[in-house]
């Protein structure tokens, strides 16, 4: 089995790093909730945590990008931009909104990869 750590904070509590029980590269989206968020991994499996998406956004790796205040996709698994919804189409099919003050700069973003 395949983990990630990621090294977030300087602090005692957090010295030793925050363990995912899989790799990065598993993951299509992270789905934020209240106080929580939700890991969306390939082959349809959900993977919760107990820390929020403004944690996990300020250390994930350049190609994960913030679509909205919900969501932090995997851009390596874009399948599809959608113009005229404002959409991205993730490589599983699944379609998530682009909230639309970021659209010009999350197109941009996608569309240089």
């Amino acid at each position: 089995m395949v983990h990630t750590t990621i090294y977030p904070h300087t602090n005692r509590k957090h010295r030793k790093g925050h363990v995912l029980p899989f790799a990065l590269s598993d993951v299509l989206f992270i789905r934020g909730g209240s106080n929580c968020s939700y890991f969306i991994l390939k082959g349809g499996k959900e993977w919760q945590s107990t820390y929020t998406m403004v944690f996990y956004g300020q250390y994930l790796p350049d190609h994960f990008v913030r679509i909205q205040r919900s969501y932090i996709i995997n851009r390596w698994e874009v399948k599809r931009i959608c113009e005229d919804t404002k959409k991205v189409q993730l490589s599983d099919g699944t379609e998530l909104s682009v909230s639309h003050p970021q659209w010009k700069a999350i197109k941009y973003q996608l569309q240089r990869q």
